[in-house]
């Protein structure tokens, strides 16, 4: 029984740490290009975790600009 207890406290201690870091992001504007090529899976949930990383560092005042599936030439697929 003291193992899992010890077990616990150091799971509960690296999860905290991990949790706790301090994003320290350069200053100026932020421009996102989420891939380039057409709408796939992985551009749709890039999206998504994107967006929520700037909302939960409270950077999301800061984008300017967000390009999604910004190919200029739909090339074709093998």
């Amino acid at each position: 029984m003291l193992k899992i207890k010890w077990l616990f406290v150091a799971l509960f201690s690296i999860a905290t740490a991990i949790s706790a870091q301090i994003i320290n992001p350069p200053k100026g504007r932020i421009a996102i290009v989420a891939d380039g090529n057409s709408a796939d899976p992985d551009d749709l949930g890039g999206t998504a975790i994107s967006l929520a990383l700037l909302r939960s560092s409270g950077l999301e005042k800061r984008l300017v600009h967000y390009s999604h599936s910004c190919d200029l030439i739909r090339g074709e697929k093998i």
